[in-house]
């Protein structure tokens, strides 16, 4: 209409569009002078070239609006139904969208891993995995070695290229052998810490260790190779070069790492080994606080505390994680001030009662009014202590260490149980009633030394 009506050029027609898509009513204004004079050209008289602009103008306050509508929707569609047809192509083609961006790459792993989508990850491989998510035949998506912090698509794609040129590798001096040039260290070792080796050796630690070894190795054969039969002599000496043994990581410690190359925790969660226990006294998960009011105990892993200072004074922002969701908890005021240093420590389990309920924009808040560490919310809500052993566990330190708090306050001694396990048996035990013990946190802290964390349960 513009054009054949009121003489705009090509130009000029768009300059009509963009005004119309602004809704600028000066512009407008303009414009109608602008399409009435071109239409005088065409003998199309003044009341007739208002009347055809104020359809233009009516058009202009919904017809933009409702074509990009109707184009989203169709998107959307489309979306769905890939979705919910091909989900691990869908989510392997989205998660690949955004290989640098964390924070996105978590959404998308926690809705694929939803009942409803069924997705199972399969861990990164230096072997299997390429520079994008892939998926399979299985609703399985192969995590991408690009999306490990400190790698890139370059060495990702050299990565692959050797391998599939001259087969698998078969460990970390191969790798780093083969690799040459292509890698350096900083990428050897996010590729370890995200468990990229784990096929190859899972203890990681042991692999970061060695990794000075791996690299001085490749260059050390690289120069030989460049020097002809010179040193041929040494060539044996150079093969027989073995990995220095290094202890594993705890499960902590290497989720911990891991989250430093991943962005995230991948092959597990920190809460997970303290679940069952935690339950008892917070049974309410994170996820589920949506549908509760009120006061409710929550509990789950620190990852992180920031200070945040506003016009009441300071107050701190704790991120509680589980293994469903996370969830913000605030402390101030008298409760920040009284609370001791240790438990205000990320990178450990938090117990919070809290008063939940949702602000002006109904977004859930949560404000502590206790936050205990797992060891205090242990001595405070506990009724027994079960401590489970193993043959290598030294039972007389065990019983040295016990025997003090058998000995105090009747009225502050607990129940006892021990579970005894080895390869063939498996049996419970309850000591008499003088063997009650007194729960302190230094009692838990020296039995976590002496028996390891993972041996100690309270109910």
């Amino acid at each position: 209409a513009a054009q054949v009506i009121g003489g705009y050029s090509l130009g000029g027609a768009d300059l009509l569009r963009r005004a119309m898509g602004k809704k600028k009513p000066e512009e407008m204004v303009k414009h109608r002078e602008i399409f009435a004079e071109g239409a005088a050209k065409q003998n199309i008289d003044r009341a007739k070239a208002d009347e055809i602009f104020d359809y233009m103008e009516k058009f202009a306050g919904y017809g933009f609006n409702k074509s990009h509508a109707a184009a989203y929707a169709y998107v959307s569609y489309q979306t769905a139904w890939l979705k919910a047809h091909y989900p691990a192509e869908f989510m392997a083609a989205t998660m690949s969208s955004e290989l640098d961006n964390t924070d996105q790459l978590k959404v998308f792993f926690d809705d694929a891993q939803r009942p409803v989508n069924g997705i199972r990850f399969l861990p990164p491989d230096i072997n299997q995995s390429f520079y994008r998510f892939i998926p399979n035949a299985n609703n399985e998506i192969r995590y991408a070695l690009g999306a490990i912090k400190g790698t890139g698509e370059a060495v990702v794609n050299q990565i692959v290229a050797e391998r599939e040129a001259n087969g698998a590798f078969t460990g970390l001096l191969d790798f780093c052998e083969r690799m040459g040039k292509h890698i350096n260290r900083r990428s050897v070792e996010a590729l370890i810490r995200g468990g990229a080796f784990d096929a190859l050796e899972p203890n990681r630690a042991m692999l970061l260790a060695n990794v000075d070894l791996a690299l001085q190795n490749a260059e050390q054969k690289s120069q030989s190779a460049n020097q002809g039969g010179l040193f041929d002599m040494f060539d044996d000496v150079i093969d027989d070069i073995q990995m220095q043994p290094a202890p594993a990581w705890s499960e902590a410690v290497q989720l911990a790492e891991e989250k430093t190359a991943i962005g995230f925790y991948l092959s597990g969660h920190p809460f997970s080994p303290y679940r069952e226990e935690v339950r008892r006294v917070a049974p309410v998960s994170l996820a589920k606080l949506s549908e509760q009011d009120g006061t409710q105990r929550v509990a789950g892993f620190a990852t992180s505390i920031r200070t945040i200072m506003t016009k009441r004074g300071k107050m701190l922002a704790i991120m509680l994680e589980d293994d469903e969701s996370k969830q913000e908890v605030l402390v101030q005021g008298d409760i920040l001030a009284e609370l001791p240093r240790e438990v205000l420590q990320a990178d450990q389990i938090l117990i919070c009662d809290c008063r939940v309920y949702r602000n002006e924009s109904g977004e859930l808040r949560l404000n502590a009014n206790t936050v205990r560490t797992l060891n205090q919310a242990r001595v405070a809500y506990a009724d027994c202590l079960t401590l489970t052993l193993q043959p290598a566990h030294d039972i007389d330190a065990l019983a040295q260490l016990l025997l003090p708090h058998t000995q105090m306050e009747e009225e502050r001694r607990i129940g006892l149980r021990f579970r005894y396990q080895n390869e063939r048996a498996y049996g419970e035990l309850l000591p008499a009633p003088q063997w009650r013990i007194a729960l302190t946190e230094p009692l838990l802290a020296a039995l976590a030394h002496l028996l390891g964390d993972k041996a100690i349960s309270i109910d």
